[in-house]
């Protein structure tokens, strides 16, 4: 028996059935090359190997699952283990295109590693991944800052939720199932590092107004230039959107 790490962010799914709903909002897997990150028990892997990709890539940081996980590559040989962080690895460097990514990622460092691979512009065709419902929100809902840098480049989308009870050890959170899907056109065309940054600054004090928030990046922005980008300068961050953003970014980084 496999003892769960809580420092690891570790909560396996038990029902099958589960593993085999999230392999098929993955989409079309076959001939393609698959990341999974927390492989942990293996269900979820062998349930993406069943859908035929030329590759799975699994990504363990626990070290005590080597045997259990051993068992998968000795069952495939399109299979393959990396034992690491997948927080912190550069994926691009470890699978080629097309690739997706399906996983039950671990609660504690989800955020983290997706905005990591939003970064990656446009590698990953598909990323369906299970986090905190939580967590799924912001990047689901309008209103949030991980929501407009997530659909520079993807559609997202909800597939379905579920309960603690699904899970071992049970999470004290219900999770969300979604689906980040690749835009064939872009909405508009801003280098993503620089969104990230401005939108940051944007956000910083949410309830204080888009005017204030962004004064303190940059002393040249004051309620003319907002009105200059069509922009509303007593707006809270919440109330503007992507098209917002692209209005200001235009000038901000005009120069660049």
């Amino acid at each position: 028996m496999h003892k769960h790490k809580k420092s690891l962010g570790q909560h396996f799914i038990k029902d099958l059935n589960v593993h085999r709903k999230i392999v098929s909002r993955g989409g079309a897997i076959e001939g393609s090359n698959v990341v999974e990150i927390g492989p942990g028990d293996g269900n979820l892997s062998r349930m993406i190997l069943e859908a035929r990709p030329k590759t799975l890539v699994m990504i363990e940081k626990d070290d005590d699952l080597k045997d259990r996980l051993q068992q998968i590559l000795d069952e495939s040989c399109n299979a393959k283990l990396i034992f690491g962080d997948g927080a912190t690895i550069d994926l691009r460097n470890i699978v080629e295109k097309p690739a997706k990514i399906i996983a039950n990622l671990p609660y504690n460092v989800a955020t983290n590693m997706v905005m990591n691979w939003l970064e990656y512009k446009d590698f990953f065709e598909s990323m369906t991944v299970l986090v905190q419902k939580e967590v799924a929100n912001k990047f689901l809902l309008a209103g949030n800052r991980l929501n407009l840098m997530a659909t520079l480049h993807y559609d997202v989308k909800k597939d379905f939720d579920l309960p603690p009870d699904v899970f071992i050890p049970k999470p004290k959170v219900d999770s969300t199932l979604m689906t980040f899907s690749l835009l064939r056109e872009k909405r508009f065309y801003m280098d993503w590092t620089k969104l990230n940054k401005l939108t940051k600054a944007g956000f910083a004090q949410p309830r204080k107004t888009i005017l204030n928030n962004l004064r303190a990046y940059n002393r040249l922005i004051d309620e003319d230039f907002l009105k200059k980008c069509g922009v509303e300068p007593k707006k809270r961050p919440e109330n503007l959107t992507l098209e917002d953003f692209y209005l200001i970014y235009q000038v901000v980084f005009a120069n660049d």
